[in-house]
């Protein structure tokens, strides 16, 4: 089978759509497919076992549809094509972002390799179109992006959006009027489950609120200073960890437990009464000894005789401390080592 246009097309399709599935999902949808490209799942399938025919693709009855080595090659230099294409008309000709992937749909299936190369040359051997996406080389390859969406990504991180996969000219043009372009510095201030929104502070600081659907469809990499800020400091927050847990308590640890529990105002004969082992009143305090003053102050040397906690208790407080400590630096550490997950696509 001759690529035609429409074959083209296919392929295209089900390129962009493998890109979207989660392991151990391999095969595409008929369904996604068919509403990829705007046709019914009877023709979708009818072409699809065409391609199949031609070892363009891997087709399975009621599961999906999975490009073959040949129909992933040829896939990825129509979108070669088409990015390029983009770019060309971006820079050279004048054209805005917004107004190129129609032309770029047309010209994709016409022009030679060798103008795209000439293109590719002009251009100075890119890595990404005017959206972002990234442009295969000649063989087909593809430079692996790291990227989050604005969904995923660390809030109140300065990150860098580099990819729009939404190519509506609408929503292309509601992102160039907020300054939300592939490039812009960009950072997430707040995501509102309940409003189905995400607030960014975009250009100037200005406050942006967009949808989770749009926010989903912008990709971001955590801007370079703040990424080697995080690799700086993540060692010195695991140290500090490290050393928090070796920390053991001391006697004042259990002086402070009481004072705030007690407060400063103790009477010191309720305490020698607790030393001595009488009865308790209802308070759940020591009674006060017949005519004893309630007015001695209590002097430091008997603090550790009254708030010393037993040595399995102290063995027990040191563990939970320094769980604690520890529990407390991997919180801090935590978001930033999730600031350096990737989500790559094609």
């Amino acid at each position: 089978m001759l690529p035609s246009s429409t074959v083209e097309n296919y392929l295209k399709a089900i390129y962009q759509g493998a890109s979207t599935l989660t392991p151990p999902q391999r095969l595409l949808p008929m369904g996604q497919l068919a509403a990829a490209l705007g046709v019914v799942p009877g023709t979708a399938t009818t072409m699809v076992k065409a391609l199949a025919e031609s070892g363009l693709v891997e087709y399975e009855p009621y599961s999906g549809v999975a490009l073959t080595r040949s129909g992933h090659k040829l896939a990825a230099l129509v979108l070669r094509r088409h990015r390029l294409v983009e770019l060309f008309l971006v820079r050279f000709m004048g054209y805005a972002w917004d107004e190129v992937h129609d032309e770029a749909e047309q010209l994709e299936h016409v022009v030679s390799e060798r103008l795209i190369d000439r293109m590719d040359e002009m251009l100075g051997r890119p890595e990404v179109d005017p959206h972002g996406d990234p442009i295969p080389n000649a063989d087909g390859q593809v430079k692996a992006q790291e990227a989050q969406s604005l969904m995923t990504c660390p809030i109140g991180t300065p990150v860098t959006l580099t990819r729009v996969v939404d190519q509506d000219g609408t929503f292309l043009r509601f992102l160039e009027r907020h300054h939300l372009k592939p490039g812009a510095e960009i950072q997430v201030e707040e995501r509102d489950a309940s409003a189905d929104s995400v607030r960014v502070r975009g250009k100037g600081d200005r406050l942006i609120t967009i949808g989770t659907r749009a926010a989903s469809k912008l990709l971001v990499q955590v801007a370079r200073a703040a990424l080697l800020l995080l690799i700086a400091v993540a060692p010195a927050l695991a140290q500090d960890a490290a050393a928090a847990a070796r920390t053991p308590r001391t006697n004042l640890s259990g002086y402070m437990d009481f004072l705030l529990h007690r407060g400063f105002n103790v009477r010191a004969a309720r305490v020698r009464a607790a030393v001595r082992g009488r009865p308790r009143g209802d308070a759940g305090v020591p009674a006060i000894a017949p005519g004893r003053s309630e007015d001695r102050p209590l002097h430091l040397h008997m603090w550790p005789r009254v708030f010393r906690p037993a040595r399995s208790d102290q063995r027990s407080m040191n563990r939970s401390i320094s769980a604690t400590s520890v529990a407390t630096s991997v919180t801090i550490v935590s978001p930033s080592i999730g600031a350096l997950s990737t989500l790559s696509k094609p």
